[in-house]
């Protein structure tokens, strides 16, 4: 019989905890998310957003002269002296 009270007892206190913490992180408000949702969300900014889906990009620009001079540097050799690193650069000094 005592310890079904104790367990009881402990049962409460950590739903008691659990519901405060709740309240102290969460605040009042947070038990209505449509609230928190309405006041971040403008909805002139969506129907904005909403209108982007028809958007499309002209990649031409690409072909024209100032692109197509540029070169890949992938092949280039490097002029300095300094070293690389070092071979196996997790191993201990």
């Amino acid at each position: 019989m005592r310890d079904t009270v104790l367990i009881i007892i402990l049962v409460g206190v950590l739903g008691s905890l659990a519901f405060v913490s709740y309240w102290f992180f969460a605040g009042p408000g947070a038990l209505t998310p449509s609230t928190y949702a309405s006041g971040i969300i403008d909805p002139a900014a969506m129907r904005r957003y909403r209108q982007l889906t028809g958007v499309q990009l002209n990649v031409g620009f690409f072909s024209e002269p100032p692109f197509s001079i540029l070169q890949d540097s992938v092949g280039l050799v490097g002029t300095s002296s300094v070293p690389l690193g070092r071979p196996n650069p997790f191993l201990p000094f």
